[in-house]
């Protein structure tokens, strides 16, 4: 396997809800199967014949990873690269992987980048995860199918609510969910967010190649090192569907029911966030909560890396000597951590007590539950909207409709407003 690191941000989730639907497809899983157990016998890989069960498995996670592979050739909008964490054999102690995914993943892989078809990078340093991406040989075989929205389907095979942790080496480790009224509450609402979004109108107009009946979401309960029991007050945030893969410029090209959308989102979400947390109002609600007027060389245009720099210190459990590389970039020369806090604290003293402590991972659950709160009002009321996060994309005609639905919301789970904005 190639040891170089690829994974970023950007890189999407490898899905397991992603299936061959047509016979090509099919037959093209079935032909690298064929292809990999060649290669195996001719090297002498296993020393022993797979069982039915175990040939099964391999069958299973062939078509899984070439279901993926195929999807990201066909639609390149979304980031070649496919996240697939070799931790799967840990999971096994938690919760029932899927067949072919557990302690034998590692060797498909190999086999799968050693005839052609993927390549596949393992991380070299902390928080990196593994990645596989077509090879260019496979890309062209593909593309030489001519396969459309029509040889997949989605179907959600594991749970839509899932609880992850971070090691302080940045693997992740699975928990079991739950079994709480809470948990049940959360995977009932997962589930109608789903089933409504799998028969909404939606549609997308541009030129690039996307994906429009990828529309399954989850919701990710990540903990940092810190936490010794996870639990589902921190983290929730949803994942998933085509529209969150999208550059924003593409994003005007969704039409949902025939409509052209806008974008609603909360105005300065965490701080106000941090400011329900103690109880404490904002300055004014007319104000950017994240000028900084004390802080020498910052302007209009650093409010990106300003916002980065405020969530890291609500993340951030523990003292906080120099910025992450993407955030240091983004501020002025000389702009320390220390002077920063300073001026934070100046122009927010009322939630200085939060700064590093870790707080952002419960402030983001409060986040999480507002927007299913947004999702599940618009439902009732017959409106499609496609969350991003703290926003939503909405039908143009129904935006005075969802920006009341997402004031009440955001009322209701914490008890102070939080402006939304509406963007064109």
């Amino acid at each position: 396997m190639l040891l170089h690191p690829e994974a970023t941000v950007r890189d999407r989730r490898f899905r397991h809800d992603l299936f061959p639907a047509s016979d090509a497809l099919r037959n093209l899983v079935a032909d690298i199967v064929e292809r990999l157990l060649r290669y195996e016998d001719k090297h002498h890989v296993r020393k022993r014949k797979r069982k039915p069960r175990d040939l099964d498995g391999l069958r299973n996670v062939v078509a899984g990873i070439v279901a993926n592979l195929v999807h990201s050739t066909v639609f390149s909008a979304a980031s070649a690269a496919i996240i697939l964490p070799l931790a799967n054999a840990r999971k096994v102690r938690i919760s029932p992987v899927l067949p072919g995914f557990g302690r034998g993943l590692k060797a498909v892989l190999q086999g799968l980048q050693a005839i052609g078809v993927a390549i596949v990078t393992l991380p070299t340093e902390l928080h990196q995860a593994t990645t596989i991406a077509p090879s260019e040989g496979f890309r062209g075989e593909v593309l030489l199918h001519a396969f459309t929205t029509h040889d997949f389907r989605w179907s959600p095979v594991i749970d839509c609510i899932h609880l992850n942790r971070k090691d302080r080496q940045g693997k992740r480790e699975a928990f079991a969910i739950p079994t709480t009224a809470e948990a049940a509450l959360y995977r009932e609402e997962m589930e109608a967010i789903n089933g409504y979004l799998a028969s909404a109108d939606i549609a997308y107009v541009g030129n690039d190649p996307v994906d429009t009946s990828d529309r399954l979401m989850a919701r990710y309960f990540n903990h940092p090192p810190h936490v010794s029991r996870p639990s589902l007050d921190l983290g929730g945030r949803m994942f998933g569907g085509f529209w969150q893969g999208l550059k924003r410029g593409a994003r005007r090209h969704i039409r949902i029911s025939g409509e052209p959308i806008v974008e609603l989102d909360y105005r300065q979400m965490f701080p106000r966030l941090a400011y329900s947390h103690v109880q404490a109002g904002p300055p004014s609600d007319d104000d950017d909560l994240y000028d900084l007027p004390q802080l020498a060389g910052i302007g209009s245009d650093h409010r990106d890396t300003v916002k980065k720099a405020f969530n890291a210190l609500m993340f951030k459990a523990g003292t906080m000597r120099k910025w992450p590389p993407e955030i240091a970039e983004g501020l002025p020369s000389g702009c320390s951590v220390g002077a920063f806090r300073k001026a934070l604290v100046g122009r927010h003293p009322a939630i200085t007590d939060l700064l590093n402590t870790g707080i952002g991972y419960r402030l983001m659950n409060r986040e999480s539950c507002i927007m299913c709160r947004v999702l599940m009002g618009c439902i009732a009321l017959g409106i499609t909207v496609l969350p991003i996060h703290d926003a939503v994309l909405c039908p143009a005609s129904a935006a005075f409709m969802v920006q009341q639905i997402m004031a009440d919301a955001a009322r209701y789970v914490v008890g102070h407003t939080v402006p939304v904005s509406v963007k064109p």
